[in-house]
């Protein structure tokens, strides 16, 4: 788990002396931004860029600085973590072309386009992506992290076709493919780290195309493969239990119906110590950023003129 400390170490340092930038595309918010594109050329490397959630789209988010953009998470009140429905921070798509994106951090934000980590140390956490465009690592980018993300439709691996990203991490995510069943959902890396995944489409080749990698304690879906160069340890395939193959998790609609699905008593025993909800630092429901957060607001519906206008606000925190 070194890495995750090394994680854990680059989003304080990048945060403790930056200066945060607000952006909503909300009518009326009050945020000196109103674009992800205008607070990033306001910004210098190290500093944080906050993103209100909105229904409407902030379009391309294209990273040129080294910067922390951080959104509110995602599927809020389909989780129960706000019962007021905050919707997420959406982009359209993520390109780091520049390389001066090197040893970003992304947190919190959901995407239906394609994701293109370019540059290296780049981490992303706490995310939702949709598309089947997937995440694409370029050759180049060295110790990429991918952490505690729902990656609900899509596949990762490298930018370029037959080619390897180096020191790739992904970890604690949970992980779907809607594509065809004879392309892998991780592929194309080398000396990489894969642990504590949860695979959540059956049929399909979960790894495929790895070099020297460690791939351990994750939660698969399809039958037992093996991937010859590489350490793979303790990890749970239905084809171990059962010849034709097991549908762990057929409600896909949320993390949280993910994390409580019942299961049988040996599905259960064979997994505990496996998938994205183990480990040292599992997987966060909706992606909720580390810090407080506003879980709840009741304001009356009218007051008396004169009178106090009593809001309760509930807190919650997140580590």
């Amino acid at each position: 788990m070194k890495k995750l400390l090394i994680f854990a170490a680059v989003c304080i340092s990048m945060t403790a002396q930056a200066t945060i930038f607000r952006v909503s595309n909300l009518t009326n918010s009050g945020a000196p931004y109103s674009s992800i594109s205008d607070a990033m050329s306001a910004a210098m490397d190290g500093d944080t860029i906050m993103v209100d959630g909105s229904t409407t789209s902030y379009g391309p988010l294209t990273i040129t600085k080294r910067v922390v953009i951080m959104g509110p998470g995602y599927l809020l009140s389909e989780n129960g973590v706000s019962t007021e429905g905050t919707p997420s921070a959406q982009v359209s798509t993520i390109s780091s072309d520049d390389s001066g994106a090197a040893g970003s951090v992304i947190i919190g934000i959901e995407s239906n386009g394609e994701v293109s980590l370019l540059q290296p140390n780049m981490i992303l956490t706490r995310c939702r992506f949709t598309s089947s465009l997937g995440i694409k690592i370029g050759t180049s980018a060295t110790n990429c992290v991918i952490h505690q993300n729902f990656i609900a439709n899509g596949q990762v691996k490298c930018s370029v076709s037959g080619s390897y990203a180096p020191g790739t991490q992904i970890t604690n995510n949970i992980l779907g493919y809607s594509g065809s069943n004879s392309e892998p959902v991780i592929s194309y890396l080398t000396e990489g780290y894969i642990a504590y995944n949860t695979f959540v489409y059956p049929d399909r080749k979960d790894f495929a195309s790895l070099t020297g990698c460690t791939v351990e304690n994750n939660v698969c879906v399809g039958n037992q493969i093996t991937i010859s160069g590489n350490t793979m340890q303790n990890n749970y395939w239905p084809g171990m239990r059962n010849s034709s193959g097991i549908t762990l998790y057929s409600d896909r609609t949320t993390d949280l119906t993910i994390k409580n699905q019942e299961l049988s008593e040996e599905i259960a025993a064979a997994i505990a110590d496996k998938g994205a909800f183990n480990g040292d630092d599992p997987y966060v429901i909706s992606g909720v950023p580390a810090g407080p957060m506003i879980q709840d607001i009741t304001v009356p519906a009218s007051v008396q003129q004169g009178s106090s206008l009593n809001v309760t606000i509930k807190l919650g925190m997140q580590r």
